[in-house]
């Protein structure tokens, strides 16, 4: 079936539930206009307030989504009196499936990897995996986690599928992008186009590479680590952003 290509515009955030520290205002309102602004396609986000008795009495990725992006997907990780958070995935095309996986190493920090498989019919037989995640601050946990997010790759993806893997890796070392790199084949969009990944953290002075976005089957051909005041405002990692020409040439 022929299809007419488009530029894909990704976007990974850990957006710090929405508040800066002791900001007394949420910054949801402020971060919906910078990603309109921005034209994203995909919005991956993590530490998304999934609901909260004071700060989020309505889903943070639904008050993002609202009349902008037509569908989302959520995966509940931690989970306190009050309410949980997670990761979530905004989208401009439906998703044909959804399903958060469970990658805690203790009852104390939930965290887990968030998959959606999007489709539409302008796009033919083409589909793209798209996963989100946000990992372990220990090496010992990462380790782990990257090791259980390998075998589900390897199980349940085909090696030629398109992916998309986005996150805050709390990869300060490289392990894991070397990891990622060299045992499942990933290219991660700053690292391809600029020979080295972006600083993300802490958004007012950015030192350490946690933040990703990593491919595989579908090449970057633009990034940016966006890093203006207004960016610097809505949460301690500053975002990235990728562009990818999708679908790929008609088979």
């Amino acid at each position: 079936m022929k299809h007419m290509s488009q530029t894909l515009r990704v976007l990974t955030l850990n957006m710090h539930k929405g508040y800066l520290f002791r900001a007394r205002n949420s910054k949801v309102a402020l971060l919906k206009s910078c990603l309109i602004e921005e034209q994203i396609d995909l919005v991956c986000l993590q530490e998304v307030r999934g609901f909260h008795e004071i700060y989020a009495p309505v889903p943070q990725f639904e008050e993002l989504a609202d009349q902008v992006w037509k569908h989302h997907a959520y995966g509940q990780n931690a989970v306190y009196s009050a309410g949980h958070h997670g990761n979530a995935i905004l989208s401009h095309f439906p998703f044909t499936s959804q399903r958060n996986i469970d990658i805690s190493n203790h009852k104390l920090e939930r965290r887990g990897f968030l998959h959606g498989l999007i489709g539409a019919p302008e796009w033919g037989d083409q589909c793209l995996h798209v996963v989100t995640l946000h990992l372990d601050l220990t090496a010992w946990g990462r380790r782990r986690q990257l090791r259980q997010l390998h075998d589900w790759l390897k199980t349940n993806l085909e090696p030629d599928a398109p992916l998309i893997l986005t996150g805050d890796f709390n990869d300060w070392t490289g392990e894991a992008h070397r990891m990622l790199f060299e045992d499942v084949g990933l290219h991660e969009a700053n690292m391809l186009l600029t020979g080295k990944l972006a600083r993300s953290f802490p958004s007012w002075f950015p030192m350490l590479r946690l933040d990703r976005i990593y491919s595989r089957g579908i090449v970057a051909t633009k990034v940016e680590a966006k890093t203006n005041g207004v960016w610097r405002k809505l949460s301690d990692h500053l975002p990235l952003i990728a562009e990818f020409t999708w679908p790929p040439a008609a088979r």
